[in-house]
């Protein structure tokens, strides 16, 4: 009967787990111990298999289980799994311009570390020509170096700008920062395409006189940027 009212209650933990994601369940073992994790695979009155969040495997025996019990997992949420992942984003930018940007990202959780996505937003920003006001087009790469609630990543961003006021040209940033849950914080360096306003001057030998006149150049333009973003 015990056997039979594990079986039942295994059964109705793994249906709950396809409508919640934010459940973990907990198999408690007549010797003390304690093992939390995904049930993969169960066999009434034999055995079942749970998946732990660091992705091995371990099999119980039914004859050893005391208790199944299911809890909150609000943390192991943020733990990446494979799938859909999106962020927004709120930029400084300092250095060869000076302003910020709204980018948003949209992509595939490939493993439990590596994510590729694609995105687009809006830079402005004071350039030596004047305003800059743009928009990035770019595929984003990015490496989680862990798999816990705090985690330390690298970001990498390459693409174009499409111009209002500005230039159009190659955009590109590499960040390193850290992941707290759905929060993430990085610093690093970007490459944009900037306009700059050059003097010069031409010099008549015959009138000895001294013609000035202003050109614009392209240029590219190196910058610090932070980002502050959210995942979701």
């Amino acid at each position: 009967m015990k056997r039979l009212f594990l079986a039942l209650i295994l059964l109705f933990f793994t249906t709950c787990l396809v409508f919640s994601q934010e459940k973990i369940e907990v198999i408690h073992l007549k010797n003390g111990s304690i093992i939390k994790g995904e049930i993969v695979e169960f066999k009434p009155n034999q055995y079942l298999k749970i998946e732990t969040d660091n992705g091995s495997s371990i099999v119980c025996d039914f004859d050893d289980i005391d208790l199944i019990t299911i809890e909150s997992n609000r943390k192991n949420r943020y733990y990446l799994e494979k799938g859909y992942r999106g962020f927004v984003y709120g930029e400084f930018i300092c250095g060869c311009m000076v302003g910020g940007a709204f980018t948003t990202v949209h992509g595939g959780q490939i493993n439990k570390h590596l994510y590729l996505g694609g995105g687009i937003g809006i830079r402005f920003a004071d350039d030596w020509h004047g305003d800059h006001l743009a928009f990035p087009i770019f595929a984003n790469f990015r490496y989680d170096f862990g798999e816990r609630y705090i985690t330390p990543f690298l970001d990498v961003r390459a693409g174009i700008t499409l111009p209002l006021n500005g230039a159009f040209g190659f955009y590109g940033s590499t960040n390193f920062g850290c992941r707290i849950g759905r929060l993430s914080m990085d610093i690093g360096l970007e490459l944009a395409p900037g306009l700059d306003e050059i003097e010069l001057y031409n010099y008549n030998w015959t009138t000895d006189y001294y013609r000035y006149y202003t050109t614009i150049s392209r240029y590219v333009a190196f910058n610090c940027v932070t980002k502050i973003g959210f995942e979701f």
